[in-house]
């Protein structure tokens, strides 16, 4: 990618990145540092000035992955009184009571330090954001915007309103001379829908009052190396005149097969009971009498967005074919045909369980909407086939996580707030590969940076196999 350097001598500097020092980046609503991880991934020196989080056990993973916390945490000295430290975290709305215990205090207390964490988007002021940013990203809430929300919007009071605390900000540091160079949103893609897209746009303009150029688009991690359907919508905002690209796509290395974990707890599967269930007998779904036993060719293995909530976690069917007769499972769908069959690499979202339907998806997992019946199918044991979730490893990797990384949210994080942190991030390659559209002046050394950093756990195993 070339450059294009035509800038206006109005207000601003050119905009480049100074490639001679870290960039400095803010996060904002930062979650468990996705950012952090993708400029890894793209080899861009980074420095976290600042992150705003006020979710204590996402602001306890970010520090557990990207600071020394596992490493100093039981001989610091901490020096504050239990109050004093819950008085601190509950300055910034980090929810903290005093009838916590003492220790997990302190580990909120540290992880809280080590952070760099300002707290609430809605408490900050131009003032408390560092000088000289390069690059601030604002994944801001969803939870007024996704089907899976009431869609209330982007009004006061909401959730997802929390955008226009961004753009308050952005507004005192113009005051002050002090613009970060690149500002990063990302989010559903019910934002640029009909529903919400005036207000949007309104946003848009008045952060274009603000010096920046706008550009936009919808970005979907299966296209950029990541076996998930996750799309979403980005914004770069440049502060000048910048001719800006977004990465173009690439094909997959990995499958999701290639995603999953050896070995896998029991208590992932599907209960017998359910399982039987849902693949009750019906002549319609007669496996002998409809169809053909071979296995018919698929385009993409490919999971779908990784969700929050831990019941609606994306799973995978792989049907071990030296274990069953059959290659196939037929799973009842609301089509006139009444049916589909689930090979290996199928995804199955079981979102009637009450009605005994699904929806098959070809070598993906597709968005996940009910609770506790949102599984899928998985390689089975010498019992026939069996429907599982996938693991938070799983859906970590699905994310662009390392092992080494899950590792260290592993040591702090239950398994439900893993799904969550996951569900709420930002895709590493992708907002990798998005700012490295700004850093690097080929693309290509950009994207081969970024395909031979990632996906380091499924090159250790086959290595260990050889």
């Amino acid at each position: 990618m070339e450059h294009q350097l035509d800038l206006f001598d109005a207000l601003y500097e050119d905009f480049k990145f100074d490639t001679n020092k870290p960039l400095r980046v803010g996060e904002l609503f930062s979650g468990i540092g996705f950012q952090s991880m993708g400029m890894e991934l793209a080899e861009i020196p980074y420095e976290v000035v600042a992150i705003s989080e006020i979710d204590k056990f996402a602001i306890l993973a970010y520090a557990s992955i990207h600071t020394d916390y596992l490493k100093v945490r039981d001989d610091y000295d901490f020096q504050l009184s239990k109050e004093e430290m819950v008085d601190m975290l509950q300055r910034k709305n980090v929810d903290v009571r005093p009838s916590t215990n003492i220790e997990r205090v302190k580990d909120f207390w540290l992880a809280d330090k080590l952070s760099n964490n300002l707290g609430d988007t809605s408490l900050l002021k131009g003032d408390d954001f560092p000088k000289d940013s390069d690059v601030m990203t604002y994944s801001f809430p969803c939870t007024d915007l996704s089907k899976a929300g009431q869609q209330a919007g982007l009004g006061k009071g909401t959730r997802s309103g929390l955008v226009y605390e961004v753009l308050r900000i952005l507004q005192e540091l113009k005051e002050i001379n002090n613009l970060p160079k690149m500002p990063i949103m990302e989010n559903v893609v019910d934002l640029i829908q009909a529903k919400f897209v005036k207000q949007w746009q309104g946003i848009q303009q008045e952060i274009e009052k603000l010096g920046y150029v706008n550009y936009q688009q919808t970005l979907n991690a299966k296209e950029y190396g990541i076996a998930q359907n996750r799309d979403r919508v980005f914004m770069v905002s440049i502060l000048g005149e910048y001719n800006y690209n977004f990465p173009k796509g690439f094909e997959l290395e990995y499958r999701l097969k290639n995603y999953l974990e050896d070995e896998v707890d029991d208590k992932y599967y599907l209960s017998d009971a359910m399982y039987g269930y849902l693949n009750s007998e019906h002549e319609k779904f007669s496996r002998k009498e409809v169809f053909e036993r071979n296995i018919k060719g698929r385009e993409d293995d490919i999971a779908a967005t990784i969700t929050t909530r831990e019941t609606n976690v994306p799973t995978s069917t792989f049907i071990d074919m030296d274990l069953v007769e059959d290659n196939y499972l037929l799973i009842p769908e609301a089509t006139t045909r009444g049916y589909k069959e689930a090979y290996e690499g199928d995804g199955v979202y079981i979102n009637r369980a009450h009605q005994k339907r699904g929806v098959v998806q070809k070598g993906m997992i597709q968005t996940l909407k009910t609770s506790g019946n949102d599984v899928g199918m998985v390689a089975t044991n010498e019992n026939g086939l069996r429907i599982r979730k996938l693991t938070p490893r799983e859906t970590g990797r699905l994310m662009g996580m390392q092992d080494c990384q899950i590792n260290k949210q592993n040591e702090v994080t239950s398994n439900a707030q893993m799904y969550k942190q996951h569900g709420n991030g930002i895709v590493a390659q992708v907002i990798g590969l998005i700012i490295g559209m700004a850093y690097y002046d080929d693309e290509n050394e950009l994207r081969e940076k970024v395909i031979t950093n990632s996906h380091m756990w499924i090159k250790e195993k086959g290595e260990m196999n050889e």
